[in-house]
């Protein structure tokens, strides 16, 4: 049995422990970053625990014979990015749902968007439209060019800008378009009028 880190593997990240060869009676594998078994073969009568705080990886070749036991665990799992959660936070306690930056966007959407979900930055991708409302409009696609600030999303003539600042759905066509638009009481009185700018 050899459990050496590797460091140069795209798949393997520094502080990981690589398992690989024959493995036998009861072991217990315990890594802060992940564990990869690599051409691992786990021969019976085996008990083999793996705990790891990120993820633990086989490569082709790993078996486990019959009469072998392998027990994989996470150190979390609450639906955060373990990497994301020890990378700005330092440890496990926080939860995916939760804003603990306070800034309108899910701990969880700022690890799968890239972003600091400990700093408080309402615009991560500074294009003047908060991640929070783009987020909630468009998805995940913020950088996709139809998302940003002089984009037309849904095509009506009005920018996501002017439809945040209308507090409008741009991904909805709006069907009055940029122009004057006048609201009118019972007897004909202009009681409204609105002025949506083009793009």
């Amino acid at each position: 049995m050899i459990a050496v880190a590797i460091f140069n593997s795209p798949l393997v990240f520094a502080g990981d422990l690589r398992i690989t060869g024959n493995i036998s009676g009861a072991q217990n594998y315990d890594s802060p970053e992940g564990i990869v078994l690599d051409k691992a073969v786990i021969a019976p009568g085996a008990n083999v625990t793996a705990v790891s705080t990120y993820e633990v990886r086989f490569r082709a070749g790993t078996r486990v014979k019959a009469g072998a036991r392998l027990t994989v665990q996470l150190k979390d799992n609450d639906g955060l990015s373990n990497r994301c959660e020890m990378t700005y936070f330092g440890d496990l306690t926080h939860d995916a749902d939760a804003d603990d930056d306070a800034d309108g966007l899910t701990n969880a959407y700022e690890c799968i968007l890239g972003f600091n979900p400990n700093e408080n930055n309402p615009d991560n991708d500074a294009d003047g439209l908060p991640d929070a409302w783009e987020v909630q409009y468009f998805g995940l696609s913020l950088a996709d060019e139809n998302a940003g600030h002089d984009a037309d999303f849904d095509g009506d003539g009005i920018s996501n800008w002017i439809e945040y600042c209308l507090k409008t759905d741009p991904s909805v066509i709006d069907p009055n378009g940029p122009g004057l638009h006048y609201q009118y009481d019972k007897l004909g009185r202009i009681i409204r009028i609105d002025r949506i700018p083009s793009r």
